[in-house]
């Protein structure tokens, strides 16, 4: 079982499997962080 490392698109930011971007076609990047928004904080465990 081969296990995909999600990449993000250096221009637009996108999250995809690929080596170039589906919607822009730009360069992609395992290197990067990312964004937790928290819709419902007092049920939340990570809140």
């Amino acid at each position: 079982m081969v296990v995909k490392i999600p990449k993000a698109c250096k221009n637009c930011g996108h999250i995809t499997d690929e080596e170039k971007c589906p919607l822009c076609g730009g360069e992609t990047s395992k290197d990067w962080q990312g964004y937790v928004i928290i819709v419902d904080h007092p049920r939340s465990e990570i809140a």
